[in-house]
């Protein structure tokens, strides 16, 4: 496989204004570090960065699988962004920029999974987790599993990889174009063009499906579309429309 070295002056090579990128070959995660940095309200990156995590998570605290020179790691730290209910649009507006990246990048189409995975051939291969701290801001994170370290597939049985270990593409131009999409997208985001887009590359729309809901209640039903508020519409079993605004897909029955 080819050496892709992280490196902060190639992936600003591609904005169209420098950011400020903090790179780390190693740390526990990125997400609970920007999450420090917002706590602790001091001058901070725009972005951070890793080459490998040790403790990576995602929904529900599960582990995330980041090995080393393989894989995208990143947070985005937003200061700015008020917590209220336009908020939970930063997932899926996330998850549209990127798809555009990839596509524009890696030359292939990928479908969203609500609210926060991107699959491949039917394969995960991004997962994003937005996570807020009251009066402080959001820090929004993004694992992807670029190329095959050799282990993913049989660590994670629903894992897969954006590109075949010989392809010349580099982590630093995709990292570039995603924040490049981002900054479309951030500034609008309020006006939800983006989910259109969204839907069109739902894994979802059309599918039966069975959604937890919370510990205790399970709902399976036909998913028949997803609001501009990133809601999940579903015909249940009685043939009843439900409208789902958080919850976990635990399978598709229908593909």
């Amino acid at each position: 496989m080819l050496i892709d070295q992280l490196d902060a002056d190639l992936i600003n090579q591609g904005l169209t204004k420098t950011k400020r990128l903090e790179i780390h070959d190693l740390v526990t995660s990125t997400n609970q570090r920007a999450k420090q940095y917002l706590l602790n309200r001091s001058a901070m990156p725009e972005v951070i960065i890793a080459n490998q995590q040790s403790a990576g998570y995602g929904r529900l605290k599960r582990q995330f699988y980041s090995p080393q020179q393989t894989g995208i790691y990143m947070s985005l730290l937003l200061p700015n962004i008020p917590l209220n209910e336009d908020a939970s649009l930063l997932t899926p507006m996330s998850a549209v920029a990127v798809m555009r990246a990839i596509r524009t990048i890696c030359q292939i189409e990928t479908q969203i999974k609500w609210v926060n995975d991107i699959y491949y051939e039917g394969r995960k291969v991004v997962g994003i987790l937005a996570e807020s701290i009251p009066n402080h801001g959001i820090v929004i994170g993004i694992g992807i599993d670029f190329k095959n370290d050799g282990q993913l597939k049989q660590l994670v049985e629903k894992a897969g990889v954006l590109l075949p270990n010989t392809s010349p593409i580099t982590r630093n131009q995709l990292i570039s174009q995603i924040l490049l999409e981002f900054d479309c997208l951030l500034p609008v985001y309020r006006q939800k063009a983006f989910m259109a887009e969204y839907r069109e590359a739902s894994l979802l729309i059309s599918k039966k499906i069975v959604v937890r809901l919370n510990e205790e209640k399970i709902l399976t039903g036909y998913v028949q579309d997803i609001t501009n508020n990133g809601e999940l519409v579903i015909q249940t079993e009685k043939q009843r429309l439900q409208i789902i605004r958080a919850g976990e897909v635990e399978r598709v029955l229908s593909w």
